[in-house]
């Protein structure tokens, strides 16, 4: 009986090939991710997010391996030839990835405006934030603008 059990498919693959892998799940999450964020489609983000943070992490690990690899001088060009048309790949779902991500922020925050602006015509009060992003906090002793103008009248 030997000792040593025989490898696993993922130990025996290269460490390209297992960039190519981790690429190979990378560029479909960011794609789904996109395409959900363009569709604004928000029951089906979470499930991205997770599938893109899953693959990313992985992708990250092996462009450590790889650059390991680099480093010592052990990856061959035509490895290396492969791995550049593939990172070209991934920049632009990331790209197209971040693109969508800006444009969902900016259309989710014009939600949020719209919401508050309605809100405040509702309440007669007009909001006002702080620097952080809270709401800010009427100095003390001030009025609200309602019973100034019921003082006047009165």
């Amino acid at each position: 009986m030997s000792a040593n059990p025989a490898p696993t498919a993922a130990q025996s693959m290269s460490v390209a090939d297992k960039f190519l892998a981790a690429a190979a799940e990378l560029v479909p999450a960011l794609e789904a991710e996109t395409e959900a964020l363009r569709a604004f489609d928000l029951a089906r983000l979470p499930v991205c997010l997770v599938a893109k943070e899953k693959a990313a992490n992985v992708y990250a690990e092996q462009v450590a391996a790889v650059r390991a690899e680099m480093a010592k001088g052990t990856l061959p060009p035509q490895a290396r030839e492969r791995l550049k048309v593939v990172v070209s790949r991934i920049d632009m779902a990331g790209a197209r990835n971040a693109i969508a991500l800006q444009a969902a922020t900016a259309a989710h925050r014009k939600v949020i405006d719209v919401i508050a602006r309605a809100a405040e015509r509702r309440s007669g009060r007009v909001a006002a934030y702080s620097n952080s992003g809270r709401m800010a906090e009427a100095p003390r002793g001030a009025r609200p603008a309602t019973s100034l103008m019921q003082s006047q009248v009165a």
